[in-house]
């Protein structure tokens, strides 16, 4: 069994990104290696988010490469099952925590004067997309 799939950005330009390459192996358990310029900060955290990964799919031996740059918990979360999905057959979603901020709806007779429209395959776009307090922030997927 040797499948493999790779789904990301990378390279001196990309920012706020990542690329994740899996390859799945018959044996060995889980190789895990992270490139990031943030790793000293964030190594720790990333790791937790690929092994919470991988167990949520039931992946018990593969090579796991993440090179980061700088990339959210999502846009990571994304990369990761984007490749995973790639190198296997599989139905399940991956699905971060829902943020308490997000569980209540707005009313519905609030007005909405502005909302922000950020394509979806931009995580750089997204990370400052609050500081403009939009009334909405739409992602678009192209």
């Amino acid at each position: 069994m040797k499948n493999t799939g790779e789904a990301g950005n990378r390279g001196p330009d990309v920012r706020s990104d990542c690329h994740a390459e899996i390859e799945m192996t018959s044996s060995g358990g889980i190789i895990l290696e992270i490139k990031s310029k943030v790793k000293t900060l964030f190594g720790k955290s990333i790791e937790k988010l690929a092994r919470d990964i991988l167990n949520y799919f039931d992946i018990k031996n593969a090579r796991l490469t993440i090179e980061d740059a700088g990339a959210l918990e999502l846009v990571i979360a994304a990369r990761m099952e984007a490749a995973i999905k790639k190198a296997m057959k599989t139905e399940k979603e991956y699905l971060l925590p829902v943020i308490k901020e997000n569980t209540t709806a707005s009313n519905k007779d609030d007005f909405r004067f502005s909302r922000l429209y950020l394509p979806g395959n931009s995580p750089k776009l997204m990370i400052n997309a609050g500081i403009h307090n939009p009334n909405g922030i739409i992602r678009n997927y192209p």
